[in-house]
């Protein structure tokens, strides 16, 4: 049955990389193709024309730069914060036509609207930039929850004869003001069979994977219980079709077992101190303390190669009663286990 579950796992795993990818596509100001949060997008300027819109937008009087003529629209969204992104346009080629203003390059520029609904108050971002290998924008202190664009200019009017030239180049936005505000949670910890709620978050529409574990599976919040250790994966689809993935690990753990005797006299019997199944609390973190409080022992990580044998920088200490802190996970205080320990010789 587990041979079944990991491999329907990385089947879907395996199906969803294509589901990510993106596909080039030329089009007007009103269908730019969508830029995603690190996700490179290879495109061209196939069947581009002079006509950018059929809205009521003069892109030809808004940009006195350059000439439109054979141009392609992209956009971006920010997050609920804005900030800065990075835009990168690379790996630029450019075939079919003399193309002698531009020969191998492209002209881009960044811009956007106050008014996102009637597209109206234009703002250029990042004026006209030329090259025929990388174009880098900088973008700061980009409004939140705001809608940019790229325009993508790749032919030259000045050519006597009008050819069909084609212009391929890859697209990537990168940057805390576009990153999507999601996550599939920490890794979690739990005991067998034990119902517990999974703090996902995001601004989509959440898919987990595998769907037979969950009392809802479009919820951020789901609850569920385990028997083994299992990896989950989360997809998120934005409003503007966006997708992305992210997954955590739940720890299916026995339950520790604390022995309160030690006697270190190498008989192999209690020669050290045991918590059973500590070894599969790889972050958990055990202090020890003699009866004035005074730390004796300290370790993340409690095994076969991490114990206390009842000394002190390699001194036998006395006989009596010591006194533990076990936290199960290091890098919180959720689950904290205390008890003492007596020491026999």
């Amino acid at each position: 049955m587990m041979k079944f579950i990991l491999t329907l796992f990385f089947l879907i795993n395996i199906s969803l990389s294509n589901f990510y990818s993106q596909t080039h596509s030329s089009n007007l100001f009103e269908n730019a193709e969508q830029l995603c949060f690190d996700q490179l997008l290879t495109s061209n300027n196939l069947n581009a024309n002079s006509t950018s819109s059929f809205l009521n937008v003069n892109f030809d009087s808004l940009i006195s730069c350059f000439d439109i003529v054979k141009s392609t629209f992209y956009k971006f969204n920010t997050n609920e914060f804005g900030g800065n992104a990075e835009l990168s346009i690379n790996a630029i080629s450019c075939t079919g036509d003399s193309n002698i203003i531009f020969q191998n390059s492209i002209e881009v520029l960044v811009f956007t609207f106050e008014n996102q609904s009637s597209f109206s108050n234009f703002q250029l971002i990042e004026t006209c930039s030329l090259s025929s290998s990388e174009i880098m924008f900088s973008l700061n202190n980009l409004l939140p929850n705001h809608s940019y664009f790229l325009l993508v200019n790749g032919y030259s009017s000045i050519d006597t004869l009008v050819l069909n030239s084609v212009c391929n180049y890859n697209l990537n936005i990168l940057g805390s003001g576009v990153k999507p505000y999601f996550s599939a949670g920490n890794d979690i910890y739990t005991f067998p069979n034990s119902e517990f709620q999974l703090n996902a978050f995001g601004q989509g529409v959440p898919v987990w994977y595998p769907d037979y574990f969950f009392d809802s599976t479009n919820s951020y919040n789901p609850v569920l219980t385990l028997g083994e250790t299992t990896e989950l994966l989360l997809t998120m689809e934005e409003f503007n079709g966006c997708s992305y993935k992210d997954s955590l690990k739940v720890f299916v753990k026995n339950p520790l077992v604390f022995h309160n005797i030690i006697t270190p006299n190498n008989d192999g019997i209690n020669d050290i101190w045991v918590v059973d199944n500590s070894e599969n609390y790889p972050q958990c973190q055990v202090s020890i303390f003699d009866k004035n409080g005074v730390l004796i022992f300290n370790s993340i990580g409690y095994n076969n190669f991490k114990y206390w044998d009842g000394s002190l920088n390699g001194s036998f200490l006395a006989a009596g009663t010591y006194y533990y802190i076990f936290n199960s996970d290091a890098n919180s205080s959720d689950d904290l286990f205390q008890g003492f320990i007596t020491l026999l010789r």
